[in-house]
């Protein structure tokens, strides 16, 4: 008898998994900077990620938690974005 799930299967699904949360944080990224936050609902965030209205529920409990990982996203952009201009002219801003 076969496993259920092979270990590629479980990968695959993982991927899968991973690719819709991230289609999901870039439609409410989207959907965020449009609307007013009261207005902003999972079910509409999930059809505009491409995906079914419920499937928004699935990966984030709440649009509370769906708006700090866009927020979390934007500021790893940010940090990430001053990093890299730190590390090209590095002692410029202590005087050096």
């Amino acid at each position: 008898m076969s496993a259920l799930l092979t270990r590629e299967k479980r990968d695959r699904a993982r991927k899968a998994r991973g690719k819709q949360r991230q289609e999901l944080i870039t439609a409410a990224a989207h959907a965020f900077e449009k609307q007013p936050y009261a207005d902003v609902k999972l079910d509409a965030i999930g059809r505009g990620a491409g995906l079914s209205g419920g499937m928004a529920t699935v990966h984030f409990a709440s649009r509370d938690e769906l708006f700090i990982e866009v927020l979390r996203g934007e500021i790893d952009r940010w940090f990430n974005a001053l990093q890299e201009r730190l590390d090209v002219a590095p002692g410029e801003l202590d005087g050096a």
